[in-house]
């Protein structure tokens, strides 16, 4: 249980981003009233969604189709109709239209059909359904895996999701360094000119490693400078690492 409500609060979070970006029929279309949805309109309206397909799956998330396993959170879409036949290989036909008399075919519906039940499903494209003459526009509900099957996706997404913010922790690092070197640069500028905050600021970057490697020679050195002008601060972070003016 834990495991699906972990991997839902995922795919919540997956498909907000998608909302955002204006996919889905919701979310790039405007308002009636000629608007654009808010971000609060649009992730209410995304809630609505992943809410419904979750009580639909009836917590079997993940689904076998063609062989490969899906999570049907994310790919899947809710298809809703009247049954109209279900056919001797199983596949179920709805009416999806019915005032215009549309039709599709259903492959692994997982619930028992009867002609003329309402039904709804989350299901994913599938090719052309063809008996005879009959060709169909065909969604498949998938068959469900097993629970170490289940597990196992969970895993891997979550697996896959902290690499991702590795990615973005080690790219802002990157960008934070670089930022700092270029301070480096400027300050050491300014230090050199005499500026007595610069050197100041100077020797804690030495001292702190940013922008630059650790170097407390470097730092003790614009420490005395930035002292010997005047500034308390250096005087007190020299007593602080133990190195006395001369």
């Amino acid at each position: 249980m834990k495991t699906l409500v972990l991997l839902l609060v995922l795919a919540i979070s997956a498909r907000a981003q998608d909302a955002l970006t204006g996919s889905g029929n919701f979310l790039g279309a405007r308002h009636g009233s000629g608007r654009a949805p808010t971000q609060q309109e649009i992730e209410a309206a995304n809630q609505v969604q992943i809410n419904n397909k979750y009580r639909l799956l009836g917590g079997h998330i993940f689904r076998r189709i063609n062989g490969q396993i899906v999570n049907m959170l994310e790919k899947g879409e809710i298809i809703s109709g009247k049954v109209n036949s279900v056919e001797d290989d199983g596949i179920v036909i709805i009416w999806t239209n019915p005032s215009t008399s549309d039709e599709a075919a259903i492959k692994n519906f997982p619930k028992v059909a009867t002609d003329g039940l309402r039904v709804e499903c989350v299901a994913c494209p599938a090719p052309v359904y063809r008996s005879g003459t009959l060709q169909l526009v065909q969604w498949d509900c998938g068959q469900i895996v097993s629970q170490e099957e289940e597990n196992q996706q969970v895993g891997g997404i979550l697996k896959a999701r902290e690499e991702a913010r590795k990615v973005v922790r080690n790219a802002n690092a990157i960008h934070d360094y670089m930022a700092q070197s270029n301070a480096i640069v400027w300050l050491t500028r300014q230090a050199t000119n005499g500026d007595v905050s610069a050197q100041y600021s100077l020797a804690n970057h030495y001292l702190n490693g940013q922008g630059c490697p650790t170097n407390l020679e470097t730092a003790v050195l614009w420490l005395k400078k930035a002292a010997s002008a005047g500034s308390i601060e250096a005087s007190n972070k020299l007593v602080t690492i133990g190195k006395q003016l001369p």
